[in-house]
């Protein structure tokens, strides 16, 4: 949320899953949607890409919902972005 919003992104809603599996490394997903800039979506990625510990981008859906002049509701430049974003938990104890 800080990082959205540190871009003036909007936060619309998140969801957490997490499987339910035996293996060593377990993924934890959060599908995250959100309203920003075509900038500020750069800048959001980037930072997913360097954080630790690693973060893996799965889904990405980007919908821009400028229309016309005319009929103009939202900036031009706002984005309706949905993504779902995995980190990997070690089960292992050896992490």
């Amino acid at each position: 949320t800080s990082l959205i919003t540190a871009e003036h992104g909007t936060l619309v809603s998140s969801a957490f899953r997490q499987e339910t599996q035996s293996l060593p490394l377990t993924p934890l997903t959060v599908t995250v949607r959100l309203k920003c800039s075509t900038d500020a979506l750069l800048k959001i990625l980037y930072a997913l890409e360097e954080r630790q510990p690693a973060l893996f981008v799965d889904s990405l859906t980007i919908q821009s919902r400028y229309r016309s002049e005319s009929a103009r509701r939202t900036p031009a430049d706002e984005l309706e972005v949905e993504l779902d974003v995995t980190a990997y938990l070690d089960r292992s104890g050896k992490g």
